[in-house]
This record gives structure tokens, sequence and C-alpha cells, in this order.
């Protein structure tokens, strides 16, 4: 045991150098600072919009669009003319009311209104900037006919004669029936399921490539022949490289989870669900007991155990730090294949034999974890466990056997296709 732990230590602070932990720090940082910036920048959309409201008609009608305006969140502007028009559409939104448009109105005909929208970027931000005045046109529409049909049928609800069906929604999951709508528990349940994977994937790409890194450098340095001449079992030493990658790659995930929440906090604007969605969801059991947090813990670090696993028996070909790259893409297709098919699509819709694919990589029990624990396929998961510990096993035996082997100092990527 005290040889084990001595081997741990060592590659604990193989593991654990500043090229390695900076990465992560600046990453953490990143992702702080961001949201913070994303905050300020959420807080400053949210603010009053500058429109500029041009009124060639001067009516009750016309003055009807700049309080509506106003009603949505825009800093109105008025004028009954405007002599810098090329110069201000190029500055900020721009309204134009036409002469006649009360009359128009009045008179039951159809009339129209220009709308001139800034276009200065294409992030989301600035996409969503450009679409404010898109619903001006639904919402005028709106009042406008409920004014008439008040006054051609003072006894008509106009609401009810503009929206004759109302539909009552209601959501089914787990065999049980919520009245709530579909997207609320959508938007509830979305981050949190996508936010795992995302997690995953960061993690098993910087501890494989980490694993491998280390054995490559301890070919490279001669290292490797040294730790293999000493008298100790090569099972303690494989155990020791894997226990430490692992307390590695959980700290790494604890740090990118921070960071990454931190993150996912800016978008939402720290607004809490309310309480309708929540009760919803504890309704319809979309809520994971502690069984559940645990089973997820279980399945995500086999998962990460798997990887590890693969990345060092990866790594045993490398001969130098530079061949890491190409030796370590088939982990990384590993992961890519099932996280963008869980990411994008069921996997029950997929065909039959990518399926089958997917369900041999051992990533996608850990993608779908989640899912399956919101709607109650314990089965599934504990499945899923299992075959990433047998998985796990298989690629430790390798290991193991490539330890054993005095092979292990003489292999080489071109080994992987060498005929014997």
């Amino acid at each position: 045991m005290k040889r084990f732990m001595v081997l741990l230590g060592k590659e604990l602070r193989e593991l654990l150098t500043p090229q390695t932990i900076l990465p992560i720090v600046l990453v953490i940082l990143a992702f702080i600072g961001l949201g913070k910036v994303l905050s300020q920048q959420s807080k400053v959309a949210s603010k009053p919009q500058p429109v500029l409201v041009v009124d060639h008609d001067s009516t009750p009608a016309s003055a009807a669009v700049a309080k509506l305006l106003k009603a949505s969140n825009f800093d109105v502007t008025q004028q009954a003319s405007d002599p810098d028009f090329s110069q201000n559409i190029a500055q900020k939104a721009v309204v134009v009311i036409p002469a006649g448009f009360g009359r128009d109105l009045a008179a039951g005909k159809q009339t129209t209104l220009e709308t001139y929208t800034v276009q200065s970027g294409f992030s989301l931000a600035k996409i969503a900037n450009a679409t404010l005045l898109t619903g001006l046109t639904a919402q005028l529409n709106t009042a406008l006919a409920a004014s008439r049909i008040a006054q051609i049928a003072p006894r008509l609800d106009p609401t009810k004669v503009l929206a004759p069906v109302k539909n009552d929604e209601h959501i089914v999951a787990n065999g049980k029936v919520a009245n709530i709508s579909p997207d609320k528990i959508a938007a509830y349940l979305g981050s949190q399921i996508t936010f795992v994977p995302v997690i995953l994937f960061i993690v098993i790409v910087f501890a494989g490539q980490m694993v491998a890194t280390a054995m490559a450098n301890e070919k490279e340095n001669k290292t490797l022949e040294t730790l293999l001449s000493l008298p100790i079992s090569r099972t303690t030493i494989v155990g020791a490289k894997m226990l430490a990658a692992a307390i590695v790659a959980g700290a790494t995930a604890v740090a990118y989870i921070y960071g990454l929440h931190s993150l996912q906090s800016s978008f939402t604007g720290g607004v809490a669900v309310d309480d309708a969605t929540k009760a919803a969801a504890s309704q319809l059991g979309l809520t994971l007991s502690t069984s559940s947090y645990v089973m997820l813990g279980v399945a995500l670090f086999l998962g990460i155990l798997a990887a590890l696993a693969i990345a060092l028996v990866l790594g045993a070909f490398a001969d130098n730090i530079k061949s890491i790259q190409a030796l370590i893409m088939p982990l990384l297709l590993l992961l890519l294949v099932p996280y963008l098919a869980t990411m994008a699509t069921d996997i029950q819709t997929l065909p039959g034999w990518f399926r089958g694919v997917l369900y041999v990589i051992p990533f996608t029990y850990t993608f779908q974890a989640m899912p399956n624990l919101y709607l109650h396929n314990y089965g599934l998961v504990a499945l899923g466990s299992l075959y990433e510990l047998v998985f796990f096993i298989v690629f430790m035996v390798i290991a193991g056997r490539l330890f054993a082997s005095d092979r292990l100092l003489t292999l080489r990527p071109g080994s992987l296709f060498s005929r014997k």
C-alpha cells in the first residue's frame, strides 16, 4: 500500500503541473468573466430601445401607435417630419406613419406603417433586437380589431371573437398528466439536460489528452524504463496512474461545472423558475431524487474512467508528445458521435444499424443518463453503467498486459498497423 501511495503521489505531481493547471484556471476565469459581461449586456438589452416615430398624420390613431411602442419597451421620439431621414434610419429604428392613417382606419380601410430596423450585427443579441419591431403590426392589428368589434357589437367580448378557441395545454410524462404548457417544462429541463453532456465532453477530452500526454512524456524522457525496472507490481503502476488521472479529472469536472454554471446564469439572468412550473415538474415526476443523483454520478464517473482507460492504452503507442493528437483521435470520435447524436435527436428514431453502433460506444449511456433518469428509466441507466464498467475493465486488462510486457517500451504509432 505504501508503494502504491508513493506512485500515486508521483503520478499526481506529473499530472498537476503548471502546464495543466493554468489552462483550467484560465478557462474557469474566462467563463466567469464572460458570464459577467453577458449579464451586463442583458441588462443593457432590457433597457428601452430608441425608436423615432415620424408622424405625418397627427391624429389620435397615430398617437396610439406611439403609445403602443412605449408600452412595448421602446424609448419613443416623435416628430412631424424628418429632414435627416436617411441619416436617422442608419442610427436607430424608425416608424413612419403616413398622412391619412387615422382617416383610413376610421373608414375601415387597410392602411400601412413603414418600419426601418437597423441591422448592425449578426450576434444573437443583435438579431433579437432586429426583430423588436416585427410584432408591432400584429399588436396594433389586435388592438384596432378589438376596438372595431367593441364599436360594432358592444355586447361581444373582443378577445373571444379574435380568439374563439383557447388551448388548454397538458403534458404527459412518466404516465402522469399536468395542466401546463409543454414549452415551460421543456425550458425548465432543457438547460439541465444539455448541461451535463457539455461538461462531460470537455472533461473527457481534457483528461484523455492529459493521460496520453503523460505516457508519451514518460517514454520520451526514458522515465518509464526506470519505473518498470523497479520491484513494483505492474498492476500497481497501472492502478496508480488511473487513480491519479481520475482524481484530476474529477476535480476538473467540478471546476468546469462551477465555471459553466456561472456562464449559464448570465443567459437566464438568475431568474428563478415560477412555482407553477416547478409544481408541474414535480407532479410529472420530472425531478431527480437523491438516489437518481447517485446513479448519475456513478454513470458519469464510469464514463470518465472508460475514457481514461482508452487514453492510457492509446498513450502507450506514443513515442513523443507530437504524436498524441493523432493517437487520441479515436477517443475523440467515440465521444463526438454519441454526443452529437444524443443532442440532436432521439436515438430510438434512428436506423437500427446506427443505434447498434451507438449502443456499442460506452459514452452513449453516459450522455443519455440524465434524460433517462428524468423519465424513470432506471434499468437503462443501471445497464449502461454496468456496460461502462465492463468496458473499463477490458481496457484496464489490455493496459495491464501492455505494462507487463517489455514491448511497451518499443510500441510506436506505426505498430498499430504493422503486420506480425
